[in-house]
């Protein structure tokens, strides 16, 4: 029951940092490119990483309550999901497609970037 409450408010704590980022970053655009959420998923992807490197080099484990509670309420696929049919819709096709790329790949780049360097 402990962890459940743990990562309940870590859960709570990252969807206000989240929606405090997208607040302040919302104004941030390249051309139509959407970045408040694509910064806020590489940021999260890249901490996730690193939380993981480090467990993996000194066997230790990592609190639920930052991957799962934390970083999973701060990092947000639905409203990726939401922005890139957007642009879709408006037949932002190039924008959106960039957008996609960018978000996916940009993560797992990202992650893996910092899942290595902590873990050597």
């Amino acid at each position: 029951m402990d962890m459940l409450v743990a990562i309940s408010l870590a859960g709570a704590l990252g969807a206000y940092c989240r929606y405090v980022c997208s607040i302040s970053l919302g104004k941030l655009r390249f051309q139509s490119l959407p970045l408040a959420i694509l910064l806020i998923n590489w940021l999260g992807s890249l901490a996730l990483g690193a939380a993981a490197g480090v467990s993996s080099k000194y066997e230790i484990v990592i609190s639920q309550a930052l991957t799962v509670g934390f970083l999973g309420a701060f990092t947000t696929f639905s409203t990726f999901s939401v922005e890139a049919v957007q642009l879709l819709i408006s037949k932002q096709y190039k924008t959106a497609i960039a957008y996609i790329i960018l978000s996916i790949f940009g993560s797992v780049v990202l992650f893996s970037f910092s899942y290595f360097v902590t873990k050597s």
